[in-house]
């Protein structure tokens, strides 16, 4: 299980109120990290190059395990997903769970959009991508 801790501002589970901290747990079929380095190449009339490495940014494409169209984590993933679309921070902590954290890190939504599939006619599953901040 992974735990996801969020602020929530938008899309509002039952019960929930904007400006409150949740958390939740949730398997992943996937997590696929991937880097991007930020660099600047420079060539020289004679031909010597020189590489200037400023920052390498850590992404992970996650897919969520498919969850039953009655599971009340499906409601909680819409809250996540549009409370932290404008780039607010949340901790994912891969190792633990939300009542038992292990190592909780910051991240960001990457992506523009997320995307939910239908798994059969009674399943549901999200997908998105975060860079660790």
């Amino acid at each position: 299980m992974t735990a996801i801790i969020y602020e929530a501002s938008r899309a509002l589970a039952s019960g929930h109120t904007s400006g409150i901290s949740y958390s939740f747990d949730i398997g992943l079929q996937a997590l696929d990290r991937s880097d991007k380095q930020l660099r600047t190449r420079h060539k020289s009339i004679g031909g010597q190059s020189e590489t200037w490495l400023q920052n390498i940014e850590i992404y992970y494409d996650i897919v969520t395990e498919p969850l039953d169209l009655a599971d009340v984590r499906i409601n909680y993933m819409r809250e996540f997903l549009a409370s932290t679309a404008d780039g607010s921070e949340f901790q994912l902590d891969f190792d633990g769970t939300a009542a038992v954290p292990v190592s909780a890190l910051s991240y960001e939504l990457d992506s523009d959009t997320h995307k939910e599939s239908r798994q059969g006619v009674r399943y549901l599953q999200f997908s998105f991508r975060v860079r660790k901040l």
